[in-house]
């Protein structure tokens, strides 16, 4: 009786200290996982080049922390600097102009897709 016991026991130990691991290793994977999709802005925050609003010449936008942009392209109707906010939903970006939606785009592989035209990633 005393070994039937005492089996039981460590039986019961073994399988509760594998259940507390799995539970551990779900729980660690499924918070890292959560983290990626509420902060998108470690993969976009860096420096574009690309052709311009208007396909013009060369300019270029830069992704600040925080949601801010600066781009500088010598075509722009307000100057060559433009200031604003961005946001980020999947794989799209919108950028906002004093509170307006001014125009928007696409993330790819290795840069943005804006007004139809490829925009690299410098840094």
């Amino acid at each position: 009786m005393q070994l039937n016991f005492s089996f039981k026991l460590k039986a019961f130990l073994y399988l509760l200290i594998f259940s507390f691991l799995i539970i551990t290793t779900a729980c660690d994977k499924k918070s890292s996982d959560n983290s990626e999709k509420e902060n998108p802005e470690e993969k976009v925050v860096g420096l574009y080049s690309g052709p311009g609003l208007y396909g013009m010449g060369g300019a270029t936008i830069e992704l600040l922390n925080g949601g801010s942009f600066v781009m500088k392209d010598p075509y722009l109707p307000e100057g060559d600097t433009a200031f604003g906010d961005w946001t980020v939903k999947g794989n799209n970006i919108d950028f906002y102009m004093d509170g307006r939606l001014s125009f928007s785009g696409r993330f790819i592989d290795d840069g943005l897709i804006i007004a139809n035209k490829k925009w690299e990633k410098v840094r």
